[in-house]
């Protein structure tokens, strides 16, 4: 439908230029959207692979990088996963939804590279990961609540 590319039967390979003009290059941006659509098919390593050569063709916007943490989680890479939502955090123009997200999927991957590290004997680096997660997670909940949804 031309006059509304979203809701074709192909609207997952439909790019929306407008949000990324003059900020992100084309090629970064093409590669973004394949790595998102094989992640929609459940190919995740060929979304990893799409990932890397839009990195390597420019700079990512924060929500690619978010995505991108998300597919390594996925597949158990939680040290590369946390590094890349430290990135998403310390972007100074993200959204309150994608600051919650990416500090989610840390606070996830530190939590499973905390689990690994206490079957390995490593208590001093499984309590450093903990703490962080917890920090991350206490970041998400609401002033005057007592717990987080």
């Amino acid at each position: 439908d031309i006059q509304n590319p979203s809701s074709d039967m192909l609207a997952a390979f439909y790019r929306y230029t407008e949000m990324t003009a003059n900020v992100y290059s084309e090629a970064s941006m093409t590669w973004v959207e394949l790595a998102a659509c094989y992640r929609r098919m459940g190919k995740y390593s060929a979304a990893l692979r799409a990932y890397e050569e839009a990195a390597s063709t420019g700079t990512l916007p924060p929500a690619a990088l978010c995505s991108w943490a998300q597919c390594d989680l996925d597949l158990g890479l939680y040290a590369e996963a946390a590094e890349k939502c430290d990135d998403v955090l310390a972007c100074d123009d993200c959204s309150a939804e994608l600051i919650r997200m990416a500090s989610y999927i840390e606070a996830e991957a530190l939590l499973s590279i905390a689990r690994t590290d206490i079957q390995g004997g490593k208590n001093g680096s499984c309590r450093s990961h903990l703490v962080k997660a917890i920090t991350r997670l206490e970041g998400l909940c609401p002033q005057n609540s007592t717990y987080c949804e």
